[in-house]
């Protein structure tokens, strides 16, 4: 019972971070480049979570998964916010920022990664559908 009570205590540590995150996003204009942007929320990820999007966006898409889950201990609600916000910051560096397409590039893979997770582990969702199609079609890359 007392273990079950810290495991909902980190879950809801992790959403609040995870939260805040998602909040910096509309936040753009207060920054010289779009890389800024991203670097701080890629820094307040390190520092809130220890999570480093770098190493994160190299694993092969499993490890990806299994690491967010298994040593991370991310939910499912947490895997769909950290999605969204790798979603906000690869839309941000692909519109805004020359020079930054590779990155751009492996943020949407794993966007597109977590939402093919999330809907072969839950109902079918049409939003989840739509999102992955959306980011294979913008992206010709991928």
């Amino acid at each position: 019972m007392e273990q079950r009570d810290f495991l909902k205590r980190q879950t809801d540590q992790l959403g609040r971070s995870l939260g805040k995150t998602i909040s910096m996003l509309p936040g753009l204009s207060n920054y010289d480049s779009a890389y800024e942007w991203v670097a701080d929320i890629e820094q307040m990820l390190t520092d809130e979570l220890a999570i480093d999007i770098d190493y994160l966006v190299l694993l092969p898409d499993n490890d990806f998964i299994n690491e967010l889950q298994g040593n991370l201990k991310f939910s499912n609600e947490n895997l769909m916010q950290l999605a969204n916000t790798l979603e906000g910051m690869a839309n941000t560096l692909h519109e805004n920022e020359q020079g930054n397409e590779e990155k751009s590039k492996r943020l949407f893979e794993k966007c597109v990664c977590i939402y093919e997770y999330l809907n072969s582990k839950s109902n079918y969702s049409l939003e989840l559908a739509w999102r992955i199609k959306r980011i294979k079609n913008d992206q010709p890359r991928m």
